[in-house]
Parts: structure tokens; C-alpha cells; sequence
């Protein structure tokens, strides 16, 4: 399910405008178990990710922890580059040529399978789904963007050939084949 919406504004920064939050879900639809005090109250929690196309990771950083706490967003956990916010904790930047650049992270502390430097293939395991940075929840935030730095790179609109809802908004449910 997304979080994030890709055609209501998405995120504040400019490579993020078009950027996606999505969450795993159970296999009764739900976001969380329990009362989400616990990283394992989430379905996603620990969910394998895959290259979303072939490509050059350019950029990985897996040094990050992830919050202690399922439904909070506490700034002691944050990269001190980012003492204020948006950290993107342990995230990639997958080089897919043409000028697009997708950028993967939150990713659970000690799960990256790759660095910079790899080649990756489009589905090929990289990671887990973790709650590192700042993020109120463990999910996935997804962004294509022009360039390899998210800082400054301008945000691209995506598709995808595994997800048949063409328009992905904010609270849109769908299941990736």
C-alpha cells in the first residue's frame, strides 16, 4: 500500500516529488498488528527487496540503525548530516542509464546485499525492508530521479510492468507480480 502519493504532492524535496512510501500488508490487508510500538508489528518488517531494474548501484549507505520504536520517528536515530530530518537512513542509488537513477531506502540496519560498484539485475534480491532514518514506520521509499545525488536531482515520474494500477496515489493498494 503507499504512503506517499506520486500525484499529491509527494515529498517536500525536489528529487521526491514524485517519490513513493509503500508498506507491506498482511494477508488480511492490514498495515500493522498490534499497537506498532514494535518494528515487528508491520507486515513489511524485514520483507526482501529487489532491483527494480537492471543497473550500477553508485551509491549505498548501510551503516545506519534502524528506530527502536515501530511508530516513531525519533531524531537521536538520524545521520548527523540530517539532524533535522529527512535521512534516508540506509538507502541506494541504482545507475539505470539514460539519465535515470532510482533511489531505494529505509532499509533494515545490516540487510544491503550490495555496494557501490555492483551490477544488479532487474528482481535480483538487495535487501530487507527496515525502519532506518527518518521514517515513522518501517516501508520502502521509492524515488526515480536524474541524477545519482537525491539532494539535488530532479524527481522523475515512474511506472512499473509488475503493478497494473497506472495511477499510484496516496492509500492506493496493489499487489507487484
Amino acid at each position: 500500500m503507499l504512503q506517499g502519493g506520486a500525484t499529491n504532492g509527494g515529498h517536500r524535496n525536489r528529487s521526491g516529488g514524485f517519490a513513493l512510501d509503500a508498506l507491506g500488508l498482511d494477508d488480511a490487508w492490514s498495515v500493522q498488528k498490534g499497537d506498532g510500538k514494535k518494528n515487528t508489528d508491520y507486515p513489511g518488517w524485514g520483507r526482501e527487496l529487489i532491483a527494480p531494474a537492471d543497473g550500477v548501484v553508485v551509491r549505498a549507505r548501510a551503516d545506519r540503525p534502524d528506530q527502536p520504536v515501530g511508530d516513531e520517528s525519533d531524531p537521536k536515530y538520524y545521520a548527523p548530516e540530517h539532524p533535522n530530518g529527512g535521512d534516508p537512513g540506509n538507502h541506494l542509488v541504482i545507475d539505470h542509464g539514460g539519465g535515470e537513477f532510482s533511489m531505494l531506502a529505509h532499509f533494515q540496519a545490516g540487510s544491503m546485499l550490495v555496494k557501490a560498484g555492483d551490477r544488479v539485475k532487474q528482481g535480483q534480491p538487495i535487501g530487507r525492508l527496515g525502519h532506518s532514518g527518518d521514517t515513522n514506520a518501517p516501508h520502502l521509499h521509492y524515488q526515480l530521479q536524474a541524477g545519482p545525488d537525491w539532494e539535488n536531482a530532479d524527481g522523475l515520474p515512474c511506472a512499473f510492468a509488475n503493478v497494473s494500477e497506472k495511477i499510484l496515489d496516496r492509500g492506493t493498494d496493489f499487489e507487484a507480480t
